[in-house]
């Protein structure tokens, strides 16, 4: 089996496993408690959502002081949203530092029958999130938010947002401390008088909205700070979110308005620079989600309308891809999943499991909602989202989902998922790139932490405390990747989704999920989006004797654990699989159709390194037929492993004229050093796997 924990994952980066992972998230608590025994690190902190900023947006050709701010602090390379990559589940998760799981925003759109059965509520206007909030006794969110937690304090929090009057609310739902400003809604409503006579009246809300970003920075300036001083200010840019809406991802039109988002960004930060303040606040940039090319057309309601799946308006509701089955119980939840799986548009697809420790939904090829963290009371029967790939528009932007309309996010793409992290101030390294895991989870923990404070239980989210200029080094900061899927399988056909997560210190990251449809012993299709990346197999034995350096040992890793993180920022998908001597699942591994396979010359072999090598002549003859390459590596000189690789196939190699061609060798005494965490080798094989694959860079 892959993988060798009691989960059913594939292809694990594993470095946290049983009690050292309890331990991890032990040391994250102790962490945060000890952020908050520094005391504070700025006087306040200014969180700025810019909503739908790519992270290939950021550029000093396109944003000169925002890329000046990313630069002069420290730069989130990993950072995530939250699945559904939507504004309202990402401003909640903002303003509660939890997962949907926790604070109950399940989408833009709500399917909720105790408060309206006949129709599908649009949470991005608050008359709708009003409604939810009485008909709940007062819980629009089932989570304590960010202002919650500052009020009881005795710290203040205000809130001014551009964007759309629900995700305005959500950032301070109650409007506590110091309250919000929105065009639309003002709490307290007392508030509205007081701003409206140091800033205006809001202008009209008119595309491009930029006339609306400039009256949010306005009243940051004038009232959130000179009128309140308060520690925490929440402001949310609502371009370019618009624009790449209507125009297309990095369109002209788009472009124009980031540079036009980027002058008034600078006007904050000459703000706070001529009230004396930039220099002892700590900024938080984020986006809610990332953007995507739109190439469908059809949508999950039509489908199942087309396949008589859905026949009236409440029979089967469905709210972005939320699925709510009303009629028709569990078999027509199965004929739903049916038929999107059966759908090449549709991409993973996710059911209730049966309790929160199965990783496996409730039909087969399905996914369980506890891993996405997407389990609530107001969860729907069914996911989905739209299927992806990295192909580019022609702007030159990568990223498409098979989805209607322009452009467009909410899925598990990673053009989606991966959005922008910045961190500038006092209390912040300078100059740093950092590829470890963060979210917008993290956002409220982390600001409690840079005001001297301790993060409350319930928030799912973490310190980002390696960003920290008294936190700890990024480079020792453990990451543990896995890959966890589900297959379904039909009348010839199959359906695998997988799903890649992120972990750090006991914090959970969606990275992606993508789907592959196969027919049994055929190749993936071009059409397929996860063809476009390169299936890498790291194979290695998890014996004590084989693994090559002591930190893996003492985590009970193994060679491939290390090689999977050397291997991370390449475009491919790693897989792992442990090895010995009774190993015997070539026809599976066959199956996956691997571009290459990375094997260790003796993995097969007993823990005491008898035993004959035939086991990996055998696992490469299943091979002999198909055009998936080799890189078998050893703790010897190259020469000499070459020529006992050749020896060994000799006899493949007159029957099968080429097979050596396709196989290379690795022999880590060629780089003067005898383990995998050592630069001297570990950059030497990511090098060769890229010749490999014909990787660029």
């Amino acid at each position: 089996m892959i993988a060798d924990d009691d989960e059913d994952v594939l292809g694990m980066t594993k470095h946290v496993r049983g009690a050292t992972r309890a331990l991890l998230v032990s040391l994250a608590t102790a962490a945060a408690l000890a952020c908050a025994d520094t005391g504070p690190r700025g006087d306040r902190v200014i969180i700025m959502i810019v909503d739908g900023l790519r992270p290939d947006y950021v550029t000093p050709e396109v944003m000169p002081r925002l890329s000046a701010l990313r630069d002069g602090g420290l730069s989130g390379e990993n950072h995530h949203s939250v699945f559904p990559t939507v504004t309202r589940v990402n401003s909640s998760s903002i303003a509660t530092g939890a997962y949907p799981r926790t604070h109950g925003m399940m989408g833009n759109s709500v399917y909720l029958d105790w408060v309206d059965a006949e129709r599908v509520l649009n949470t991005g206007e608050v008359a709708n999130l009003r409604l939810i909030n009485d008909s709940s006794g007062g819980r629009l969110l089932t989570a304590p938010s960010l202002a919650d937690v500052l009020e009881r304090n005795g710290k203040t929090l205000f809130a001014v947002s551009s964007g759309s009057s629900g995700s305005a609310m959500l950032m301070n739902r109650q409007g506590g401390g110091g309250g919000l400003a929105h065009p639309e809604v003002f709490l307290p409503p007392e508030s509205q008088d007081a701003i409206e006579a140091l800033v205006g009246p809001a202008p009209p809300d008119t595309a491009p909205r930029m006339s609306l970003v400039a009256w949010t920075i306005d009243v940051l300036l004038e009232h959130g700070i000179d009128a309140l001083d308060a520690d925490v200010l929440m402001i949310w840019i609502t371009e370019p979110d618009g624009t790449a809406h209507a125009t297309g991802v990095g369109s002209p039109e788009t472009l124009d308005i980031l540079r036009s988002v980027d002058a008034e960004i600078g006007r904050l930060l000459d703000g706070l620079a001529q009230r004396g303040i930039l220099e002892s606040t700590n900024i938080l940039v984020t986006a809610d989600h990332g953007f995507s090319t739109r190439t469908g057309t059809q949508s999950v309601a039509a489908l199942l309308r087309e396949r008589g799946l859905k026949r009236t308006e409440t029979d089967v509701v469905v709210a972005g891809g939320a699925i709510h089955v009303n009629e028709g119980g569990e078999d027509r939840v199965r004929e739903i999943v049916r038929v999107l799986q059966e759908t090449d548009w549709v991409g993973p697809i996710f059911t209730r499991g049966a309790d929160a420790s199965t990783t496996q939904g409730s039909i087969d090829g399905t996914l369980a909602f506890s891993t996405i963290a997407w389990d609530h009371d107001r969860s729907a029967d069914i996911l989905t989202t739209g299927n992806w790939s990295s192909a580019e528009n022609e702007f030159g932007f990568p990223g498409e989902v098979m989805e209607p309309g322009v452009a467009s996010h909410g899925t598990l793409s990673p053009y989606d998922v991966r959005t922008t992290f910045i961190a500038h101030g006092p209390a912040i390294k300078q100059g740093v790139r950092s590829t470890v895991p963060t979210g917008n989870i993290d956002l409220a923990p982390t600001a409690l932490a840079l005001l001297g404070l301790p993060v409350p239980d319930g928030m799912d989210g973490r310190v980002i405390d390696e960003a920290f200029v008294d936190g700890p080094d990024i480079d020792a900061v453990e990451v543990d990747t896995r890959e966890i899927t589900a297959t379904a399988t039909w009348s010839g056909r199959s359906y695998v989704v997988i799903l890649q997560k992120s972990f750090v210190a006991g914090t959970e990251y969606v990275d992606l999920a993508r789907v592959e449809r196969l027919q049994p012993g055929q190749a993936e299709t071009p059409e397929s989006p996860v063809s476009e990346l390169p299936v890498v197999i790291l194979m290695d034995s998890p014996h004590p004797a084989r693994v090559y350096d002591e930190e893996t040992r003492v985590a009970n890793g193994t060679n491939a654990d290390v090689l999977s993180d050397i291997l991370l920022d390449l475009p491919i998908r790693r897989l792992k699989e442990s090895i010995g001597p009774d190993w015997h699942r070539d026809e599976e591994i066959l199956q996956l159709h691997p571009d290459l396979i990375v094997i260790h010359y003796s993995g097969f072999r007993q823990g005491d390194g008898s035993g004959p090598r035939e086991r990996l002549k055998l696992l490469i003859s299943y091979f002999e037929e198909s055009d998936t390459r080799f890189l078998i590596y050893s703790r010897q000189e190259e020469a000499r492993l070459r020529r006992s690789v050749d020896e060994l196939l000799s006899d493949r190699e007159r029957d099968h004229p080429g097979l050596l061609a396709r196989i290379e060798v690795f022999g880590l005494d060629d780089y003067g050093h005898r383990d995998w965490r050592s630069p001297l080798t570990a950059n030497p094989l990511k090098l060769r796997v890229k010749e490999i694959l014909g990787l660029e860079g």
